[in-house]
């Protein structure tokens, strides 16, 4: 709701409507938790994190400043910075800004075959070194990003899309899941398969470490 027709990406297409709009948000959401009588948390969601800066510096500039957490997207595919550097990156939009850091949005396939007609968006142009499209490998991916994560200082990882299995449900691209191979259940859309365990996973090392470094 934030782009004019044609559409431009760039914030100076309209930063005093961009502006009033965000912070319309952000003053709609504090309504609520005065209504509720309880304060509700504002979270900026900023797609990947080496835009997270860029992107929060305008805002400051443009005024957009009454927010408590940043979340991010955080995708192999896409992103242009290296996994091993997550942890300082979360870590530094933390003291930065002053506010928690989530990633609010992230997933990785556990296998490369399809289940329907649909085409699955992350194929093998999605995988990380030593993290093969496995059950083990999404695993084994998911308790190394929460880690750092954690040891970052950031609040943890949610997951996108965990139940995006394979259905009847058709789109112009094709009928089923393009996101059932990133699930976080089998084929047989019934069990929790072994990338889950990520959920269950003991953390507290991290967390410790990130206690230290507050």
């Amino acid at each position: 709701i934030a782009h004019t027709h044609p559409r431009d990406d760039s914030w100076g297409e309209n930063p005093e409507r961009n502006t009033a709009l965000l912070n319309a948000g952000i003053m709609a959401v504090q309504d609520v938790g005065v209504r509720v009588g309880r304060p509700l948390k504002v979270m900026l969601h900023i797609a990947q994190p080496e835009n997270v800066e860029p992107w929060l510096d305008v805002a400051a500039t443009e005024g957009i400043l009454d927010f408590d957490i940043i979340g991010i997207s955080y995708y192999a595919k896409w992103s242009k910075m290296p996994f091993e550097l997550m942890e300082n990156a979360i870590r530094r939009l933390r003291h930065r800004y002053g506010k928690d850091v989530v990633i609010v949005e992230t997933a990785y396939p556990w296998t490369l075959r399809f289940n329907d007609q649909a085409h699955n968006i992350l194929g093998q142009d999605s995988l990380l070194d030593g993290y093969p499209a496995t059950q083990d490998g999404q695993r084994r991916k998911l308790i190394d990003l929460m880690g750092a994560v954690l040891k970052g200082g950031g609040l943890g990882v949610v997951y996108w899309e965990p139940a995006w299995v394979s259905s009847r449900c058709k789109t112009r691209w094709g009928q089923g899941s393009h996101w059932e191979n990133a699930s976080l259940f089998d084929y047989q859309r019934v069990n929790l398969h072994k990338g889950a365990d990520f959920l269950s996973h003991d953390y507290s090392n991290e967390m410790q470490s990130a206690e230290m470094d507050r």
